[in-house]
């Protein structure tokens, strides 16, 4: 968000890891185990670990009050532009209930996913993230006892485990071919691979106490165990001019394990307790690791991209340990019910510490520790000029340390050890200015905010050559933007609103100029709308339209190996009531548009226009929920 890292929890405990995350993070949890999600913009005092964008935290679902409650939900979706393999399912089970002082409520999901098909009816090969031909299963689990009226223990824990079987493998020749290429696939038969199958795995644990009333404050806590993993579906590296030289046929293998824990007390600091202190501790230590299995090429060759026999395992980023600890305060004061003032302050401390290690390329690196700390403060307030009218302005900062194992895995040649040669000279701090009005009248709801955020040391990884390695490079960096929203119920069964989202950024290169930073950060200007509009009693239905625009600055100061291109989807969403339950019908890209993500353009600027994947086309999906 706003060009900017952002920390992603559920319920608290922290997703985002230091090793590439790469949006894996919204891969841990089945949306049927979700009740709502928060979104904080800019950074916080309360939670600032590697937030300088903002958080994003999934609330996970809460017992009912009632006795037994159950919601049982099944569906089916497939490709409609080609539904060779297409076909998917879903089913999930939720039961909650409450006996006396206890209470439970637990989900188990399972789902298959089909084959993706863009709208021309070619195959999608997309594997990075999963989804296509994949199998999701979910179970989340919370009993918790109210110990008196004030005091409750809870324990949470989730599983997630998805899976991936395709048929199909990347043709990376589109590499080689003149002009932007569309990602093609080359179906192969079930792929029969040596180890673990590829996926993501996720389990965590999640233990909280609260306290209403602890010597006239409330407190809330918790600790935390995590771990997860990613395996990647094999492919064949030897035509990549980036890691072909050294990879040959291989795919990725990442793990990290978490333990936490975290303190947060509220302290009234007036009897009316309008003035009011939030203060704590929060703590995180984290091990990560990644390796590349490597499989014989010829016996990949001689069964046609079908079989991987597994002939070695190879280092790739080191074993090494993140931890973080952060001191905050947040103090808000409510004057009058018209004029909200808040400030707080963070102070955060994050270690590193590896091993003497052997590189891909059998180079010997000395381990080492190193130490980063930061202190953050924040101030704001809010204006109330009515009811319904309000306007706002704050100043945050926030604070973050580069993905160091993009750092580890491939050093510069004069890359000694860890403490001599390790060139994060300090970490990013980040400083977030904003300003806003929101206003909520009957009929009309409405926010817009202006934000500037600014960075003397940016954190950006370049390639280096076709050398497999990735250079961080330092510099100041300055990033602006609108945010606006609007929702308009003209009359009692019509609904119409949007958002708008504008961003530009730049950073200064050696030579003093200011350049605009790459699309990966900044993305193209991003309108959405909606119409929605109860037919009938308990039938309703809604448009809703995403349009992403042009960018080319990004290209034109060398940044981008390519401009960005605009695309356009429209979605149909129609729920109607039958009985107890609920049936819901989805199509997305309603218009069958042929169009390819603001990432996939990114990458296949700079020639890897394999991994040029075009959006899904038009998808049905049919869904049936009922509560009993």
């Amino acid at each position: 968000m706003r060009g900017r890292d952002v920390s992603v929890l559920i319920d608290g405990v922290p997703q985002t890891t230091n090793l590439q995350s790469f949006g894996r993070e919204f891969r841990t949890i089945d949306p049927s185990a979700i009740e709502r999600i928060e979104v904080v913009r800019g950074s916080t005092a309360i939670y600032g670990a590697q937030a300088t964008g903002g958080v994003i935290n999934i609330i996970t679902r809460r017992p009912t009050e009632e006795r037994l409650t159950a919601v049982t939900e099944v569906g089916l979706s497939s490709a409609l532009t080609n539904t060779e393999d297409a076909l998917g399912f879903n089913a999930q089970q939720t039961i909650s209930g409450r006996s006396g002082n206890f209470d439970f409520t637990g989900t188990v999901s399972i789902a298959r996913s089909g084959a993706f098909y863009d709208a021309k009816g070619d195959r999608i090969p997309f594997f990075e993230l999963g989804g296509d031909s994949s199998t999701l299963f979910n179970v989340m689990g919370k009993v918790g006892v109210d110990l008196d009226t004030q005091q409750r223990l809870q324990l949470t824990v989730n599983n997630y485990r998805e899976t991936q079987d395709p048929n199909v493998i990347q043709d990376f020749s589109v590499d080689d071919q003149e002009g932007r290429q569309k990602a093609r696939a080359i179906r192969t038969g079930n792929l029969d691979i040596d180890g673990e199958t590829p996926g993501n795995k996720s389990t965590q644990v999640n233990l909280s106490y609260t306290n209403q009333n602890l010597f006239g404050s409330s407190l809330q806590s918790q600790i935390y165990y995590r771990t997860n993993s990613n395996s990647g579906v094999p492919s064949d590296f030897r035509t990549s001019d980036f890691f072909g030289p050294f990879l040959g046929v291989a795919r990725s293998r990442a793990e990290n394990e978490q333990i936490g824990g975290r303190l947060a007390i509220v302290t009234p600091l007036s009897r009316a307790e309008n003035l009011r202190l939030t203060w704590g501790s929060d703590y995180v230590t984290e091990d990560s690791k990644q390796r590349f299995d490597l499989y014989d090429p010829e016996r990949f060759d001689t069964s046609g991209g079908r079989v991987y026999r597994k002939t070695s395992s190879r280092t790739f980023v080191p074993p090494y340990t993140y931890n973080s600890l952060g001191f905050f305060g947040q103090l808000e004061w409510n004057i009058d019910d018209i004029v909200i003032l808040s400030g707080g302050i963070r102070h955060e401390r994050i270690g590193l510490n590896v091993n003497d290690y052997t590189t891909f390329n059998d180079r010997q690196i000395q381990g080492g520790e190193r130490k980063f700390n930061a202190t953050l403060f924040n101030t704001g307030a809010v204006y109330k000029i009515n009811d319904t009218f309000n306007v706002f302005g704050n100043f945050s900062q926030g604070f973050s340390v580069p993905d160091f194992g993009r750092i580890l895995r491939q050093p510069p040649d004069n890359f000694v050890g860890i403490e001599s040669s390790l060139e994060v000279t300090q970490p990013q701090k980040v400083n977030n200015y904003e300003i806003g009005i929101r206003g909520g009248w009957q009929s009309v709801q409405m926010s817009l905010a202006a934000f500037y955020n600014t960075s003397d040391l940016g954190v950006n990884f370049q390639p280096v050559g076709n050398t497999g390695r990735l250079e961080l490079t330092r510099a100041p960096e300055r990033i602006y933007g609108l945010e606006g929203t609007l929702d308009w119920q003209p009359a009692r069964a019509w609904s119409i609103g949007g958002t708008a989202t504008y961003i530009q950024g730049e950073y200064d290169d050696d030579n003093g100029r200011s350049l605009a930073l790459d699309s990966s950060r900044i993305p193209p200007l991003k309108l959405t709308a909606y119409l929605q509009n109860e037919t009938l009693e308990g039938w309703n239905n809604r448009l809703q339209l995403l349009y992403s625009g042009n960018r080319d600055i990004a290209f034109k100061d060398g940044s981008d190996g390519g401009p960005i291109s605009s695309y356009l989807t429209l979605d149909y969403i129609s729920s109607v009531k039958i009985g107890s339950g609920q049936l819901q019908v989805k199509v997305e890209n309603l218009l069958n548009n042929q169009y390819f993500p603001v990432l996939s353009q990114y990458i296949a600027g700079f020639g890897v226009d394999s991994s040029n994947y075009a959006g899904r086309g038009l998808t049905l999906s049919v869904n049936y929920r009922l509560n009993w």
